[in-house]
């Protein structure tokens, strides 16, 4: 008994109608021709056409009246303004009444028959507020003669413009269907974004795993390579190019200080020989030093030498004593001469062997593609933070949730939308 009377006066489960993109938008349609627009708009729009027939007659009396017999005394002038002011605001409501034409074809079981009847209605609305506003002045002048028939006129206007706002009102229940189906429509872009991003979200994690494992195995590559004796051979020859440059610097060095003892008794020298040899050692030494095959340069000192002697170029004694010295020692750039082209020559077999070592043209690319790697690993690691946020900005409850209660608001029905 008392299971009986409990489940007599329990509360019914409330029903919640399950949804999916694929029946949504049929059963949205489906609500919307059983809403109350189904009746109420048919209703409306047939007192239109009546209200319009009736204002065009309203227009026809106002037109074909009189001036009353008390009235025909009046000032003519006075009289004028006021026939012209009716026959303005005649010309105005004529082409108000002109101007209510309903859409057809309406069955007002659909959105897209809703917002049709929507647009207008707002359309006929804003008409009618500029009628209102254009016609003020030639209105209450023509009340003035002819009170009755103006307000006949203005009785049916009033009346129209009750069922616009009213009708007005109505359509704030379309306003949420629309935004209903608008969010529907949003709600299935961004699921097809989210699978969208979730794909290249995996795409990319997809390349950075194979980027990563790519980085270890040429780092391991590249650590096998360094310890190897092939390496060490490879180091041992740039040892020893390094060696040799320095043999040739120390070259340079005393090439470069034997001439510049001697720059100012050949600059005098200069004047009188005119020797672009002489000239190019003044300018630079080595350079020229390297290129002087036949070691010019000699016959050029043996000649100052005997200027010296000579007296044709003099300097202070002690300064003419240091140069003398200098000179009867240049067979030493014979002997450099000798030694620099040999350790030329050892430079440039090194520098072949160096640079046709395959260890050397191996440990390039493996360094190349390190560093490529190095560009391409965060690179990608920007790209997947960038698409996860987009992901993060992708709220599909809150749009199915926002849906549900606007459902409920319209239609007075529970419902819940799955992806």
């Amino acid at each position: 008994m008392f299971k009986f009377l409990t489940n007599l006066f329990q509360k019914p489960e409330e029903v919640i109608l399950e949804l999916n993109p694929s029946n949504f938008l049929e059963w949205l349609e489906k609500e919307v021709a059983q809403s109350n627009f189904a009746c109420y708009l048919p209703a409306y729009f047939k007192q239109l056409p009546i209200l319009r027939q009736e204002l065009q007659e309203k227009i026809k009396i106002l037109r074909e009246k009189e001036i009353s017999e008390e009235h025909k005394r009046m000032d003519p002038r006075i009289k004028t303004i006021v026939l012209g002011n009716r026959q303005h605001y005649l010309q105005a409501v004529e082409n108000l009444a002109e101007k209510i034409i309903l859409p057809s074809n309406l069955s007002f079981t659909s959105l897209e028959d809703l917002q049709k009847a929507q647009e207008f209605n707002h359309d006929l609305n804003q008409k009618l507020d500029q009628f209102s506003h254009f016609t003020e002045k030639s209105y209450h002048a023509t009340k003035h003669l002819f009170y009755e028939e103006v307000d006949e006129i203005a009785k049916v206007l009033r009346t129209i413009n009750s069922l616009l706002r009213e009708c007005e009102q109505k359509f704030k229940d379309l306003i949420l269907m629309e935004k209903i189906k608008q969010n529907f429509v949003e709600l299935v872009q961004e699921k097809n974004k989210r699978e969208d991003l979730l794909t290249t979200i995996k795409e990319v994690q997809e390349i950075l795993q194979k980027l990563s494992i790519q980085e270890k195995k040429v780092q391991e590559e590249e650590r096998k390579l360094l310890g190897s004796e092939e390496y060490n051979h490879y180091l041992n020859l740039k040892e020893k190019e390094q060696q040799l440059q320095a043999q040739l610097k120390e070259r340079e060095n005393e090439v470069h200080a034997f001439i510049f003892k001697l720059s100012k008794p050949l600059r005098k020298f200069q004047y009188s020989a005119d020797d672009k040899i002489l000239e190019s050692y003044l300018t630079d030494s080595v350079k020229a030093f390297e290129e002087d095959e036949e070691l010019k340069i000699v016959s050029i000192l043996e000649a100052l030498e005997e200027s010296l002697k000579l007296g044709r170029i003099t300097f202070e004694d002690k300064l003419q004593k240091n140069y003398l010295e200098q000179l009867q020692s240049r067979d030493k750039l014979k002997e450099l001469k000798k030694k620099w082209k040999e350790l030329v020559q050892e430079k440039e077999r090194l520098v072949k062997e160096v640079n046709h070592h395959p260890t050397a043209k191996e440990l390039q690319e493996k360094y190349s593609l390190i560093q490529q790697l190095k560009e391409d690993i965060p690179r990608q690691d920007k790209v997947l933070l960038e698409l996860q946020q987009k992901l993060q900005k992708i709220d599909l409850v809150k749009l199915q949730k926002e849906i549900s209660v606007n459902v409920e608001k319209t239609f007075k029905k529970k419902i819940k939308v799955s992806i």
